[in-house]
């Protein structure tokens, strides 16, 4: 499974940059710390360098059955490089505020392990708002709205169940958030992959590739561009598996997949050292939620 999401700007470059393009930014070790301690009823200690570690939370909604919830908001819900998803914008209130996804040691694998706090931004410190357990961003564009002077996070939302791989993409609601049971995302765009149940698969014969994953959500060239970023399976090098798959060429491997997984016996398998990807670009041109896919014969970046 090939899980990579990127992150660029400077905080203090996000700080001073125009409203309505915002990014993730790294967050200063300073910084770091004291949003850290905001959520902390007790001192937070360091981890390791550039991970703080708060081991009893300020008012959270502790999951029924648990006592404590260790937090940090480096290595939220699968992130591997250690960074902050952290988002600025104007999002419940005429003012500046943070979104910023967490992970929680007491958040079950249906809540992602974590969830997102909002901040408000106050002489360069962060204030808590409120939680949203379970909200785990991948990563996000805020763009400005029409009405109000809001912010609009844009973002993308992973899940991985079953050795299944579900990846959605819109827009976030944070006041939709707030309220019991709501779904705070307008899906626009959805992929999935079924790479840690059935490997890495194919399906003859379709009108064109399926994406594989998004890894990067950013800013397009334009005011009201969004991209995705992402891949799929070159169809090269799906050649030798379709080849098999009509000739009924199965190894054990994939007969048990046939036969135990639903909709097995649908796709074609690439056996190892036959996947290749290509880069694909999934353009949104606001306000329209129909996505314009960029299928290119670029290699796509080693994950």
């Amino acid at each position: 499974m090939r899980l990579s999401l990127a992150l660029a700007a400077a905080f203090v470059a996000t700080l001073l940059a125009a409203p309505g393009r915002a990014e993730s930014s790294p967050v200063p070790d300073a910084q770091l710390r004291q949003m850290t301690q905001e959520v902390c009823a007790m001192p937070v200690h360091r981890a390791k360098p550039g991970i703080w570690v708060c081991g009893l939370l300020r008012d959270y909604p502790l999951p029924a059955g648990e006592t404590k919830c260790p937090l940090s908001f480096d290595q939220a819900a699968g992130r591997a490089d250690g960074k902050v998803r952290i988002y600025y914008g104007r999002f419940t209130e005429d003012t500046r505020q943070a979104l910023a996804a967490y992970y929680a040691a007491c958040e079950p694998e249906a809540n992602n392990q974590g969830g997102s706090a909002l901040f408000r931004m106050v002489e360069g410190k962060f204030r808590l708002i409120r939680y949203f357990p379970g909200l785990v961003m991948d990563d996000c564009v805020v763009l400005p709205t029409e009405d109000a002077g809001r912010d609009t996070p844009y973002c993308l939302f992973s899940g991985l169940g079953q050795g299944t791989l579900d990846q959605r993409f819109g827009s976030l609601d944070l006041a939709a958030a707030a309220k019991p049971n709501a779904d705070p995302i307008e899906t626009w765009f959805e992929s999935t992959n079924a790479d840690g149940s059935l490997g890495v698969v194919v399906v003859c014969g379709a009108a064109s590739p399926a994406i594989h994953e998004i890894m990067e959500v950013r800013a397009g060239a334009g005011p009201k561009e969004i991209v995705l970023e992402g891949d799929y399976v070159d169809p090269a090098s799906a050649q030798a598996a379709c080849a098999r798959f009509r000739r009924g060429e199965f190894n054990d491997d994939e007969r048990t997949s046939r036969e135990n997984v639903e909709g097995g016996d649908k796709f074609a398998f690439l056996r190892e050292g036959e996947p290749k990807y290509l880069r694909v670009r999934v353009h949104f041109d606001l306000p329209s939620r129909e996505p314009r896919i960029e299928f290119t014969h670029e290699p796509a970046p080693a994950q």
